[in-house]
């Protein structure tokens, strides 16, 4: 059975007939029977919902971090390691890599000969390169699975060509990753 008392049916069914002043004194009385009262800066018994904590002890952000640039001259064919140090924990989910050619038509092709967290290979095989076009930013399917890269570890792709370019002709890939970067907060 429902509580009269607290909807304010005494003041309604009373002499005094005003609907507005029964509901705000149904709202006092409720406010009063409630510990801790009202809400600060609130007179009805309406509460916002809770906060979420100000600090969790970790926080999780997907994002990207850049890896550098791998530059082939004329006549070079040397591979060229790409190596960050992520400054708080990085789990690695995608390599992008961004070909472009300058001075000429390069024949050849950009090769990802390795992939390695810290010391550790991240490819069943490091016997054969991959050809960078598995890597180019739209691949569908480009998502990995890697180790994550502690704090100050080394997080490296290895590039290389199977041709140097020719006179004139200058090679450049432009290398990124995308993942989560897992952090403490210190809110």
């Amino acid at each position: 059975m429902p509580d009269y008392d607290v909807m304010g049916q005494e003041d309604l069914l009373g002499a005094e007939q005003d609907i507005l002043g029964a509901v705000v004194r149904a709202a006092q009385r409720q406010l009063a029977r409630r510990p801790g009262g009202a809400p600060a800066g609130r007179g009805m018994p309406f509460a916002r919902p809770p906060l979420p904590p100000r600090s969790t002890p970790e926080s999780r952000l997907r994002t990207p971090m850049g890896a550098g640039v791998a530059t082939w001259a004329p006549a070079d064919a040397a591979d060229k390691p790409l190596t960050v140090e992520p400054q708080s924990t990085f789990r690695a989910e995608r390599l992008v890599v961004d070909v472009v050619a300058t001075g000429g038509t390069f024949g050849g092709l950009v090769l990802v000969r390795n992939i390695t967290v810290g010391n550790t290979p991240q490819s069943p095989s490091s016997q054969q390169p991959m050809p960078a076009s598995m890597f180019r930013p739209d691949v569908t399917y480009g998502s990995m699975d890697l180790t994550v890269a502690d704090r100050a570890g080394q997080l490296s792709a290895l590039l290389g060509v199977s041709a140097a370019p020719g006179a004139g002709i200058t090679v450049q890939a432009a290398c990124g990753w995308y993942g989560e970067w897992i952090g403490r907060t210190n809110n």
